[in-house]
């Protein structure tokens, strides 16, 4: 019993591979794989991402705590430039009010970074933003306006 089925599952087999091999003469483009098209193989270039522009509420600055410390931040695009003006003070003096600037060209990573002194004022906050001009409010409640088209603080 057990020679008769080990018997037709060979047989079986045998049908399985005579059926696929006519069917292989029959259809001689069965199982070819197109050959790709180089210029669809290359990724589609993909739009550059939207800078996220606002202010933000976190405390983390791109520099050593030793040296600064954020309040917090405002990030926009200016131009051709994505800028993020971080606000806060001097790592180990917090009268020591500072503006840390930092500056994107949009097809680098490279920053160009600009600090800002208002010593004496203790540690500065965004306030708001009317488009690329910031309100800056110091601890001593002095009030400033940073344009970040220009750089200047007045």
């Amino acid at each position: 019993m057990i020679a008769a089925v080990a018997a037709t599952a060979g047989d079986t087999a045998a049908q399985d591979e005579k059926a696929r091999q006519q069917y292989a003469a029959e259809h001689p483009a069965a199982g070819q794989l197109p050959k790709p098209d180089p210029a669809m193989s290359r990724p589609a270039e993909q739009p550059e991402p939207p800078w996220p522009a606002g202010i933000f509420q976190d405390r983390e600055a791109p520099m050593p705590a030793s040296e600064f410390q954020a309040v917090n931040r405002w990030q926009g695009e200016v131009g051709n430039r994505r800028l993020a003006v971080y606000a806060g003070y001097q790592g180990t003096d917090p009268t020591r009010g500072l503006l840390l600037v930092l500056s994107y060209d949009n097809k680098s990573v490279d920053a160009q970074a600009k600090l800002i002194e208002r010593p004496g004022d203790g540690a500065l906050r965004i306030l708001g933003a009317s488009g690329h001009v910031l309100t800056i409010r110091s601890n001593s409640q002095r009030q400033y306006r940073y344009d970040a088209a220009t750089g200047q603080l007045s």
